[in-house]
């Protein structure tokens, strides 16, 4: 599985479009508000809960991931509600709501997890660590000397940073398109190997729909 993917989220700012570039942390089927969401599973990254993506997931929790793979020529969007476990949120994941219907009728997404935000904060690497405990993110380099020692060096009480956080991406739509190979590639292919793999010599692409009230996916094959 390829180890990064953009997202594209909602600006809380200017209501612009904006992506970035996410470490995939892998996949999360286990979590409390992840197996409230049948049948799926969670993609899982972790970024700063000072910085402008996490802003724009809490004002509107829904975004869209791209992920491709050049070496097999597949791509994937996913349209997915995101949940955000943060140290900083007034709901304790306790305190969630009991079915996944529930979050839709009411969004609540983001919740304070600390045994799985402690978790995942072991698997970081120390450089990875010392981001989440540096200047406010996304904020001019000039301003720096607004900034106070309690502003950069934050509390200890916790075992891990107070601006680390969790997101939690569990898809709604996965739109599949497989790209065909360079044609001088494909035309010297045998044609004993076409038989069982064959490879596309035409873009082909598919929509993956989860329906609700079934807590099944749905396929759907489109136009390239």
């Amino acid at each position: 599985m390829s180890k990064y993917f953009t997202i594209s989220t909602i600006s809380s700012v200017d209501g612009y479009p904006q992506c970035h570039r996410f470490v995939n942390r892998g996949l999360d089927s286990t979590h409390k508000m992840v197996q409230l969401a049948t049948n799926r599973a969670g993609i899982t990254f972790c970024l700063d809960n000072r910085s402008l993506v996490f802003q724009n997931l809490l004002k509107n929790p829904k975004g869209e991931l791209l992920w491709h793979f050049p070496f097999t020529r597949e791509q994937f969007r996913l349209k997915c509600n995101i949940i955000l476990l943060s140290p900083k949120a007034e709901t304790t994941i306790d305190d969630a709501p009991s079915s996944w219907q529930d979050i839709l009728n009411k969004p609540t997404f983001h919740f304070s997890d600390l045994q799985a935000s402690l978790k995942l904060w072991k698997s970081l690497t120390e450089e990875e660590r010392l981001s989440h405990q540096s200047i406010c993110p996304d904020t001019p380099a000039e301003d720096i000397a607004k900034y106070n020692d309690l502003d950069k060096y934050e509390c200890q009480e916790l075992e891990f940073s107070a601006n680390f956080a969790i997101a939690i991406c569990v898809p709604l739509e996965v739109e599949y398109t497989s790209f065909p190979l360079p044609q001088a590639v494909a035309n010297s292919r045998p044609a004993k190997h076409e038989s069982l793999l064959q490879p596309p010599k035409k873009i082909r692409k598919w929509l993956h729909h989860y329906q609700y009230d079934e807590q099944s996916w749905s396929l759907t094959k489109l136009n390239p």
